[in-house]
């Protein structure tokens, strides 16, 4: 597993809930567990050189998070929409690997 930045806060008594958003090469996402939010930046390990093992990896890597933060609910950040500031392809493909993930 790549290093996560995690950082911690305190929030009052919720638990099993996160949020991600996603970017080019993997997402980000915060899980609240206990009362104490931990943010994670999570990209696709770089020895994995084709798009289709990356957006895998991804699916997995959620998969894994999700399981592991004891998360119930999860709320996804939808990328923007076409037009000139839209998502880039990069970026909804890394959404569309985090939903199948998280499924």
């Amino acid at each position: 597993m790549p290093a996560a930045t995690v950082r911690e806060c305190h929030y009052a008594k919720v638990t099993g809930s996160g949020g991600i958003v996603c970017g080019k090469k993997g997402f980000g996402c915060t899980i609240v567990d206990g009362g104490v939010a931990a943010d994670h930046d999570i990209e696709a390990p770089a020895n994995l050189t084709s798009r289709g093992e990356q957006l895998s990896w991804i699916a997995d890597e959620i998969q894994r998070v999700v399981t592991a933060g004891g998360c119930t609910s999860m709320a996804l950040q939808k990328a923007a929409g076409g037009g000139t500031f839209g998502a880039s392809a990069e970026r909804n493909e890394v959404e569309a690997a985090v939903q199948i993930g998280l499924h």
